[in-house]
């Protein structure tokens, strides 16, 4: 049995906490490159935590090898354990028209202070109507509860009319 230190986490080959020598050597996994390491959030961990951790991550390959599975085991301090041809992507990010709070910033101040029964018409401007409607509506349910207010598009004057019944 080895004992593990903080450094034995970024070395290029695996620490083992128990007799991996019945895994062949051609496909033990390594952690990615120190390059790769320094990207990656350090997360400070015990000693203790390390080896429980390797253990687990040992026995989860040696399972998965056994049914022959492809793998990426990201560790949160940025290990990488890769088994196969699998490329992990980012999350993509979603991209937005128009900044954070452009529509709200716009209709709030005709809605914070309507009272049940009143009605307000806020004016689209150069608003995509469909865009500037759905944040509208979708403001107003968080905040009054869905099914309480009604709206209408007014071609004449460009305008949304919100009618809170609720």
């Amino acid at each position: 049995m080895t004992t593990l230190t903080q450094r034995d986490l970024f070395e290029d080959e695996i620490i083992s906490t128990t007799d991996t020598s019945y895994i062949p050597e051609s496909i033990r996994i390594k952690p990615t490159k120190e390059k790769q390491m320094k990207k990656a959030k350090q997360v400070e961990v015990s000693p203790a935590a390390q080896a429980i951790t390797l253990k687990a991550i040992e026995q989860a390959q040696t399972i998965l090898h056994a049914v022959k599975a492809q793998f990426v085991i990201v560790l949160p301090d940025g290990t990488r354990f890769e088994h196969g041809e699998l490329q992990v992507k980012e999350p993509a990010k979603r991209l937005h028209k128009n900044p954070h709070g452009l529509f709200s910033g716009h209709y709030k101040p005709y809605l914070e202070n309507l009272e049940v029964g009143g009605i307000a018409q806020i004016p689209v401007g150069s608003f995509v109507k469909n865009e500037f409607q759905s944040s509208l509506t979708a403001w107003m349910s968080a905040n009054w509860g869905s099914k309480s207010y009604a709206t209408q598009y007014d071609e004449k004057s460009n305008s949304i009319v919100v009618l809170r019944y609720k």
